[in-house]
């Protein structure tokens, strides 16, 4: 029997983010059962190293980072000629097992000079690369995982619940907001439009604002049933678009599809012929009509044919063709019907849309990528003697 006294040459150590097969789909087969990862590394900083036949290599340590994969793991080579090799199934040319074992993040060989050694040729570094074949079970594997899932209500009301002043906070939580460019008095502040109450003394919203063509001798649209309502202060938006207006802030994004409109005053005092609805989600918008982010959703022009609410409460809706989600909305009367004071009022607007409300789901997978797969770490060390 001939002994060899082999001494230690040198550390190669490989890390799965050098791959050279790391974005190479291939490299990966999923049977259902078992999942095969190819690795790939050059080693061409032993290149100078020159090696006996009698050269062995070991697994010294074996490291896998991601916390999902764990179990009884195989690993192979695939550099040595494994023509002559059979697994106990009968399969013939598989590469060389050169370690098997259970792997819970690591594994550590104390014995790195006796256990898991293996021989390879002597010009196996001057081959340039090293292969090797990580074999995992699809039931040792549990990785972490997160994904959305949106759900969308259509059709709801806003706001939720009924207003009780121009700042309050909901039965969810939510602190809604109403602001205005003017109000009558205290009994018909803009959250009166939100209360969703059309019974009873001042449950309207009244504006307090000025009629243009007393001031101006003017007679808006040609239509002498009509007050031309450019507000007290002649508030004016970015597009030039002026009127009295109300703000809501509903602390929430939805996507606005129709708008229902009740009166308070008799004969249409008072009512909306002419307007726009904007929406932002700018908050640097809020109190703001000048603000760049106020975006057109909708707008309303009678085109000579008056809308008539013939009873206190009625509602009239008005369908609106929008796909974006906003939480703060305006609307802008840029004209009403006729009143002696100029002022806009209102008993109810109502909102109707659809909010999408995305969750978070934690769950774990045993399909792996080469995300997964490259969070590993091999290192080997070689084993020379003389001849």
């Amino acid at each position: 029997m001939k002994y060899f006294k082999r001494k230690q040459l040198g550390r190669l150590t490989f890390f799965g983010k050098d791959d050279l097969l790391l974005n190479d789909a291939n490299s990966i087969v999923d049977d259902g059962t078992t999942i095969k990862k190819n690795y790939e590394f050059f080693i061409d900083n032993m290149y100078d190293v020159e090696f006996s036949n009698n050269v062995l290599m070991c697994v010294e340590s074996f490291n896998l980072y991601e916390n999902g994969i764990g179990g009884n793991l195989k690993l192979r080579c695939i550099n040595i000629n494994n023509n002559n090799n059979w697994d106990s199934d009968g399969t013939v040319k598989k590469p060389i097992l050169i370690w098997e074992g259970y792997v819970d993040n690591r594994m550590w060989n104390s014995k790195s000079s006796q256990s898991y050694v293996f021989k390879v040729p002597r010009n196996i570094v001057q081959n340039n690369r090293i292969g090797f074949e990580l074999e995992v079970n699809k039931s040792d594997v549990a990785i972490s995982t997160t994904a959305t899932e949106t759900t969308t209500e259509t059709g709801v009301l806003f706001p939720r619940y009924a207003a009780t002043d121009d700042t309050y906070v909901d039965a969810n939580g939510r602190t809604i907001r109403f602001y205005t460019s003017s109000v009558w008095n205290d009994s018909t502040k803009a959250y009166k439009i939100g209360n969703k109450l059309l019974t009873g003394t001042y449950q309207q919203y009244q504006s307090g604002a000025y009629k243009y063509e007393d001031i101006n001798n003017i007679t808006p649209s040609g239509n002498t049933n009509l007050t031309y309502l450019y507000g007290k202060f002649n508030y004016g938006f970015p597009d030039g678009y002026k009127g009295e207006y109300v703000m809501w802030d509903f602390a929430e994004e939805f996507v606005l599809k129709e708008l229902k409109i009740a009166v308070y005053a008799t004969n249409n005092v008072g009512t909306p012929e002419r307007f726009k609805i904007k929406g932002s989600n700018d908050p640097n918008c809020w109190q703001t009509p000048s603000n760049t982010s106020w975006t057109d959703i909708f707008e309303y022009n009678y085109n000579q044919t008056l809308t008539v609410w013939s009873a206190i409460g009625e509602y009239k809706s008005f369908s609106i063709t929008n796909t974006i989600p906003y939480r703060f909305y305006v609307i802008i009367v840029n004209e009403i019907y006729k009143s002696n004071w100029g002022d806009f009022i209102i008993g109810e607007i109502e909102f109707q849309g659809d909010i999408s409300t995305t969750t978070t789901i934690n769950a774990t997978t045993n399909d792996l990528t080469n995300d997964e797969l490259k969070k590993i770490s091999i290192s080997t060390v070689v084993y020379d003697a003389d001849e």
